[in-house]
């Protein structure tokens, strides 16, 4: 689900910061997606999130690709998960 709507806001969750990549590399990503948006069953009680896969902001020959997972709250984006792209994510797009 691409967002038409204007947000005032990104948030960049201490989660999402868990495997060193930084707020630029996952807006990046999800500007520049070559998989997605998806959206991907929800692991709470939340709103479902949304599945991105896309480059980093610096590219990366061992990890050309991330993915991200965002959650929109109001007119908030949340980004809570952002890593090295897993096999069985880039399969969700085959």
């Amino acid at each position: 689900m691409r967002y038409n709507i204007q947000v005032q806001g990104i948030e960049f969750t201490t989660s999402a910061a868990r495997h060193g990549y930084t707020k630029q590399d996952a807006i990046h990503a999800m500007l520049n997606c070559r998989y997605g948006p998806l959206t991907a069953a929800s692991r709470t009680s939340g709103p479902a999130p949304d599945l991105y896969i896309g480059p980093p902001s610096t590219p990366d020959v061992l990890v050309p690709l991330i993915e991200v997972m965002v959650v929109r709250q109001g007119r908030t984006l949340v980004i809570f998960h952002v890593q090295a792209a897993q096999q069985r994510n880039l399969d969700l797009f085959t």
